[in-house]
Parts: structure tokens; sequence; C-alpha cells
């Protein structure tokens, strides 16, 4: 998870590089927040629900340092059309994500719990919550056994998770998956792309959905 301060002095060293970032460069891998976004609705949509929100903890500035359009915006952009495109109702309390960069990043675990406490305590909720990413989610999971919600009849779930991390829970969730096997492949992909000369532009990896057990 490179981030611009380190991504400023890495790019001056004089070997190959690639990057797990977000940022807008070339020689970049990252999961495709985006697709995972409009899956997320999707998935919420067929168990039923009118009505969805989120926690995950991004925090979602307009742009990235270049310029371009930072992809944590552009991903909670796309989940807001997405739910208005499937008919389903969302609310900015319903949006629980981070308040400033740092919020979040030291303990995802922690902080998924924490919000899920304070997402319950709201007096109306969504019938689904997508959780992303999977750290996040075992914090909400928790939170959610403590408060004995029950789902999926109280709140559905989606829930992100990466396929090579297992991950305890014990409730019924929709999964939507990606691989760090893929992730860290196009990794040394494109390094090896570099010894021949060849531009590497970022590259996205796929969700695939898993259905409820």
């Amino acid at each position: 998870m490179v981030d611009w301060p380190h991504l400023n002095w890495l790019r001056k060293l004089p070997v190959p590089q690639a990057y797990s970032s977000m940022a807008n460069l070339p020689n970049t891998v990252w999961d495709d927040m985006k697709q995972f976004a409009r899956l997320s609705v999707q998935a919420a949509a067929e168990t039923g629900a009118r009505s969805v929100g989120m926690i995950a903890p991004v925090y979602p500035p307009a742009q990235q340092r270049d310029g371009s359009p930072h992809p944590n915006g552009e991903f909670i952009l796309e989940f807001v059309q997405a739910a208005h495109a499937a008919g389903l109702e969302t609310r900015n309390e319903w949006m629980c994500v981070s308040a400033s960069p740092d919020e979040g990043n030291r303990n995802q675990e922690i902080w998924g719990y924490r919000k899920l406490h304070e997402f319950w305590r709201q007096p109306s909720r969504p019938e689904a919550l997508v959780v992303y990413p999977d750290t996040t989610a075992r914090g909400v999971v928790m939170g959610l056994l403590e408060l004995q919600v029950r789902v999926p009849q109280d709140l559905k779930l989606v829930l992100h998770k990466n396929v090579e991390v297992e991950m305890l829970c014990p409730l019924p969730a929709t999964f939507l998956t990606v691989s760090m096997r893929e992730v860290a492949q196009a990794l040394l992909e494109q390094v090896e792309q570099q010894f021949y000369g060849n531009s590497c532009a970022p590259k996205l990896i796929g969700y695939r959905r898993e259905p409820l057990p």
C-alpha cells in the first residue's frame, strides 16, 4: 500500500520497480475498487434489500497529488451511483467512511468494530451493509455478534475478502473476493517487462463473487 510520500523517493531509485498502490502511476497494481462497488450493490439488491450503506476506512479526497481523480472518491461515487441505478436508497449517514487520511489506517479491525457500533446506534439504518476491506470486516462481524444483530433478518451483509486470507465469519454473508496471488503475479510481470524496456500502465485486479453459504 505504497503512498505518495514513499513513491516520491522510491521512484528515484535506478532499479526496476512495481508498487501495490492506488496512485495513478506506471508500474502500479491495485484492486478494482469501482468494480467492487458495483458488485456489492448488485449483491445487496439480490438479497431483497431496498436500502444499503457502507463501512470502509477510505478518506475521499477529490484528487490525487498529480491532479487525477482519487480512487477513494471514485469508489464512493461509484457505490452511490450504482445504488441509485439499482433502486436502492442510500444516505450520507449510512456511508461510514474516514473523516481524515489517518483515521482507520492504523488498526482497521478496531476501527470497523467502533464504526459498527456507531452505525447501529443510528435511529434509522439500511437493510443491507457493505464492508471493505476484510480487516475492517473482522471488526464489524465482532460488533454484530456482540450486539446480537440477526443476519440476514435485521441486516444483509456483503463483505470484502482476500482469497488467500482466512476469515472467521459465523454470519451468513456474500463475499466479494480478490486474489493476492494475482496481485503478486502482476507486480512480478511489471518488473519483468521493465527489463525488456517496456513501460507498464497501472493494472487493476478484478473481483469474484462467492454466494451465501
